[in-house]
């Protein structure tokens, strides 16, 4: 729990600096739970790149439980930062701070992809094509709309889903993609 208390404070002090969330936000409800709600399916994966990582949600949550996350993907300089930062008082050594877009990546191959409050389901599948493989499988924290981002999905790629939840969490796997066309 002292790893918690550290992060929750490290954040706050960032927060009302560069808002990594909205200020008044239940940061241990609404996102470090919400976060540890996909850490059950991915226990056996051995490398996972969190995409928009923002505040540390869930990438950063998941690294503290000792799952094999190596990329957080940023594109804002500000809150890869407060990412490097938390990692360093975290002891997250193993993590990587990326700070690009994720359409402009390049030179690995992502096995396991997370996200929250990122994209849709459709834009995810767009941006990672270059990090991703037909192997590739997506754990997304959605919301209320995953079964329309679902179907806009479905007219530019082929693949196999299981709506999660745990935790009262939406989790979206997302497996055997194919572009379109």
């Amino acid at each position: 729990m002292e790893k918690y208390k550290k992060f929750i404070e490290l954040f706050e002090k960032w927060n009302t600096k560069i808002n990594l969330v909205a200020r008044g936000e239940d940061i241990i409800g609404r996102h470090i739970k919400n976060s540890l709600a996909i850490l059950p399916y991915l226990k056996n994966k051995k490398s996972i790149t969190d995409i928009g990582s923002g505040g540390g949600f869930p990438g950063l949550i998941l690294a503290m439980e000792k799952i094999h996350v190596k990329h957080l993907v940023e594109s804002d300089g500000r809150k890869c930062a407060f990412l490097e930062t938390a990692k360093r008082e975290l002891g997250l050594d193993e993590l990587e701070i990326i700070n690009s877009r994720i359409e402009d990546l390049e030179g690995f191959n992502a096995e396991t992809i997370t996200s929250r409050a990122f994209a849709s389901v459709a834009e995810t599948l767009r941006l990672t094509q270059n990090i991703a493989t037909p192997e590739t499988e997506y754990y997304l924290l959605k919301g209320q709309e995953v079964g329309a981002e679902i179907k806009e999905a479905k007219r530019t790629h082929d693949f196999d889903h299981e709506t999660l939840t745990n935790d009262g969490a939406t989790i979206l796997y997302i497996y055997n993609v194919r572009r379109r066309g």
